[in-house]
C-alpha cells in the first residue's frame, strides 16, 4: 500500500509479508522507517488518505488499526527507537467469522469508515471513530477481491444547476 502524501514526512508505503511484519518504508528515499509485528501473518493493508495511520487485515480474521502519530507515536521525532520491531497486539475488531478474513480493504476519504472485502462475497463497513459492530453492505456471492473508496468530486466538477421554474406548495 502507498500512500499519497507529497510531503517527504508522509510519503509513506507499506510491505506485509507471511513473516508477520509489515515494514514501513519512505518511499522518496527508500529508507525503512519501522518495522511492525502482528500475531497472525497480514493479508492486505491499507493506509488513511492523510498517512495517519494504516490498516491491516490478518489470516485469523482480526483487524488491526496502527497508528502513526498518536500518543505513542510509531514515526516522526517523537517516536520510540524506530529500529526496535514494534509488536502490535490489540485488533480493532475481527471478521465475522462466517465471512472469513478480510481479502482487501478501503478506508473512505475522510478516514472515519473501513470497507472490507471477504471471500465469501461479503462487503462490511466498519466505523473507524466510534468502534461500532460493522455492518454488512452487500454479500455478492463471490469472492471480492479489491475495493476502492473514489473521493468526492471537486466543486468546480460538478455540473452547474439553475431552477427552471419555482413552484411554491
Amino acid at each position: 500500500a502507498a500512500s499519497q502524501g507529497v510531503s517527504p514526512d508522509t510519503s509513506f508505503c507499506v510491505s506485509a509479508s507471511k513473516d508477520k511484519e509489515c515494514i514501513i518504508w519512505n518511499y522518496h528515499t527508500g529508507d525503512a522507517l519501522r518495522t511492525l509485528i502482528f500475531p497472525s501473518f497480514p493479508l492486505c493493508v491499507a493506509l488513511d488518505p492523510a498517512s495517519r495511520a494504516m490498516f491491516v487485515s490478518s489470516e485469523d480474521g482480526s483487524l488491526y488499526l496502527a497508528e502513526f502519530f498518536g500518543t505513542k507515536p510509531l514515526l516522526g521525532p517523537n517516536s520510540e527507537n524506530a529500529s526496535t520491531p514494534e509488536h502490535i497486539t490489540a485488533a480493532f475488531g475481527a471478521a465475522p467469522p462466517d465471512a472469513g478474513p478480510a481479502s482487501c480493504l478501503s478506508v473512505s476519504y475522510d478516514g472515519t469508515t473501513l470497507l472490507t472485502g471477504h471471500p465469501k462475497g461479503q462487503i462490511m463497513r466498519w466505523d473507524v471513530v466510534d468502534h461500532k459492530t460493522p455492518v454488512e453492505l452487500a454479500n455478492l456471492n463471490a469472492a471480492v477481491t479489491n475495493l476502492i473508496v473514489l473521493p468526492p468530486p471537486l466543486a468546480a466538477e460538478l455540473p452547474t444547476t439553475r431552477a427552471l421554474s419555482v413552484v411554491k406548495p
